[in-house]
C-alpha cells in the first residue's frame, strides 16, 4: 500500500519528453502526408495533362521572393490555418457534439473550402480535404496537451508538409 501511494506522486511520464516525442511524430507525419500528395500528384497527372491546377496563394509563388514564400508557407499559413480549420471549427463541433469524427470532417471541409477561396480549383479543394481531415485528427489528438500543444503539433504537421512540397516544386522548376 505504502509504495502504491509512493508510485501515484510520482509523474508518469515527464510532459516535455512526451511532448518532443509528439513533435518528432508530427513532422514525420507531415513529410508522410507531402510524399502522399508527391505520389498522388504523379498517379492523377495523365488525368490532368493539358489542364492548368490552380493553387491557393499562387501570387506568392509568382512573386519569386524565397523569404517571403518561406514565411507565408512554414510559419504564416500553418499557423494561421490551424487557427481557423482546427481550432474555430473543431472548437465550434465540440460544443455540440462530442464525434471525433464529425470534428475532424468539419476541419477538413473548412480548411479545403479555405483553400479553394484563397484562388486553388477543385483539384487543390480535394487534395486539401485530404490533408485538412489529417491536420485535424492532429489537432483533436494533440488537445491532450492543451490547446497551444495541440495548435503547435498541427501547425508543425502543416509546416513539414509545405516544407517538403516547396522542395518538390523548387526541383520541379
Amino acid at each position: 500500500m505504502h509504495e502504491f501511494a509512493l508510485r501515484a506522486l510520482q509523474p508518469a511520464s515527464p510532459p516535455l519528453p512526451r511532448f518532443r516525442a509528439a513533435l518528432a511524430g508530427a513532422v514525420l507525419l507531415g513529410v508522410t502526408l507531402a510524399l502522399c500528395a508527391m505520389v498522388l500528384g504523379w498517379v492523377l497527372e495523365p488525368l490532368l495533362r493539358g489542364r492548368s491546377v490552380k493553387l491557393a496563394g499562387d501570387a506568392v509563388f509568382r512573386s519569386r521572393d524565397w523569404f517571403h514564400i518561406l514565411f507565408v508557407a512554414l510559419l504564416w499559413s500553418p499557423v494561421f490555418d490551424t487557427l481557423v480549420a482546427q481550432w474555430l471549427s473543431i472548437s465550434f463541433v465540440r460544443r455540440f457534439s462530442r464525434s471525433m469524427a464529425a470534428a475532424v470532417i468539419a476541419g477538413a471541409a473548412v480548411f479545403s473550402l479555405w483553400h479553394m477561396h484563397s484562388g486553388g480549383g477543385w483539384e487543390q479543394g480535394i487534395m486539401t480535404a485530404i490533408s485538412g481531415a489529417v491536420f485535424s485528427w492532429r489537432y483533436v489528438h494533440g488537445l491532450d496537451y492543451g490547446m497551444p500543444g495541440a495548435i503547435a503539433l498541427t501547425a508543425v504537421v502543416h509546416a513539414s508538409n509545405n516544407a517538403l512540397l516547396l522542395c518538390a516544386l523548387a526541383l520541379q522548376g
